[in-house]
């Protein structure tokens, strides 16, 4: 995801980047990039706390996502408990919009695919050839809509 968001644009900090140079702070176990650049929930703060975007909680029942717009993020938390904050483990980008506000979404593919994916729904799973919530009940997603790129 960091290297898509950089590629479009977006400059390497010292805090989020490739060669893991943080200023200040020393990671223990050695890493191409820090952990911001790494981690889905660290990404998707530090996106919060320096970019113009809008979180949406987004709706599985209805697949539809109107203020989805290519170039946005959805990010997916595949089991939330109950009363637990919101901690993505899963990001995708918004790649087109299908009939009926339908984002379709590509990422690198979870494992064992491990493989780019072309392109998807973003309610549906590749790897099991089914809905994402009929396999994740208590999945829960939010919509990171960039206002300003």
């Amino acid at each position: 995801m960091s290297q898509a968001l950089w590629a479009g644009g977006l400059h390497q900090t010292s805090y989020w980047n490739s060669y893991n140079g943080r200023k200040g702070g020393k990671n223990p176990i050695p890493q191409p990039a820090t952990v911001t650049a790494m981690a889905a929930p660290e990404l998707v703060r530090y996106v919060q706390e320096r970019f113009d975007v809008e979180v949406k909680d987004l709706d599985f029942a209805g697949n539809s996502a109107p203020l989805a717009q290519p170039g946005d993020i959805i990010a997916y938390q595949w089991n939330k408990r109950d009363k637990q904050p919101f901690e993505p483990d899963h990001l995708a980008f918004v790649v087109s919009i299908a009939d009926g506000n339908y984002p379709e979404v590509a990422e690198w593919g979870t494992a064992p695919l491990r493989i780019p994916y072309q392109k998807r729904g973003w309610t549906w799973s590749e790897l099991n050839g089914t809905w994402l919530q009929a396999d994740n009940p208590k999945m829960v997603a939010k919509l990171l809509h960039f206002r300003n790129p």
